[in-house]
């Protein structure tokens, strides 16, 4: 999926337009599926965030009706990974939102320097871009060997993408701007095997981290953290179910501790400890 269908999705992500009698009564029913005998519970994604999820995942089944994945998982349960691959938007990149990253570099990073250790919660990390930005910046700033970071996301196909140490696309000038632009002191492609793979200190430093399958809907949330990135996955969640995820992702926090949200989650009030810091891009801090 390109950044701009991504953009695109996130768009219309809150529109209103009621879906047909007949698609709500597929969607019940494939959702009823997915929770009772998989585990899996998208009830609090958006209707119209999911029907093109499923969508998605008819157009690589080649089927024509969202009811028609239901088969496919009573019958072939050893394709769930399969549809839950479809199912997620797994859309992500080296320094995405490089202003929220400088903001990081230049305000959070030099707060964290008086821990002993840092516990870094990545949800919804996909295939690892962020966790791989998030290393290469700490690394920079010789924090990465006191971290320790739990990487966690719905969905297992990603995670083991994520946990390779390889890049799901060769950098690019993008990359390489996108990491200048967010404080990146030396040069990317120095960090990158083949322009793809992580060099071997980092690649150890990979091993380190912990991998869990994760549903922030479902929760629970992680405990202890110092800092928490949760970035661009909130908006397919209903307006209710984020407020309940953002309370989550405070209560992950010891005080004091920090978290991210994406570009498009920063309109969210929250009524509790986690508070705006103003002077940075997308950062919150929880003041009790």
């Amino acid at each position: 999926m390109s950044e701009n269908e991504v953009n695109s999705a996130i768009a219309s992500s809150w529109l209103d337009e009621p879906l047909s009698e007949e698609k709500n009564i597929e969607m019940s029913l494939l959702l009823t599926v997915l929770d009772e005998h998989f585990g899996y519970s998208f009830r609090y994604y958006s209707k119209n965030s999911l029907a093109r999820s499923f969508a998605r995942a008819c157009s690589k089944f080649g089927l024509e009706h969202m009811s028609d994945l239901i088969p496919i998982l009573l019958h072939q349960p050893r394709r769930l990974d399969e549809v839950i691959d479809a199912i997620t938007v797994n859309y992500t990149q080296l320094y995405r939102e490089p202003k929220s990253w400088l903001s990081f570099a230049q305000s959070i990073l030099p707060r964290l320097y008086s821990y002993p250790s840092l516990n870094i919660w990545i949800a919804g990390c996909s295939t690892g871009e962020e966790i791989y930005s998030l290393m290469i910046l700490l690394d920079e700033h010789n924090l990465l060997g006191r971290s320790n970071i739990t990487a966690t996301d719905i969905n297992p196909w990603v995670l083991e993408t994520a946990a390779s140490g390889v890049l799901s696309q060769s950098l690019n000038q993008k990359d390489r701007d996108a990491y200048q632009q967010s404080g990146g002191k030396e040069n990317l492609d120095d960090y990158f095997v083949g322009g793809r793979e992580l060099i071997t200190p980092l690649k150890r430093s990979l091993e380190s981290v912990t991998f869990k399958v994760h549903d922030l809907c479902q929760g629970p949330p992680m405990e202890g953290m110092h800092l928490v990135l949760c970035r661009n996955v909130l908006i397919y969640f209903t307006r209710e179910k984020q407020k309940q995820v953002v309370m989550d992702l405070e209560n992950s926090l010891v005080p004091l501790g920090y978290c991210c949200l994406g570009q498009k989650e920063r309109f969210m009030q929250h009524q509790g400890g986690l508070k705006p810091l103003v002077e940075t891009q997308g950062w919150y801090k929880r003041f009790r």
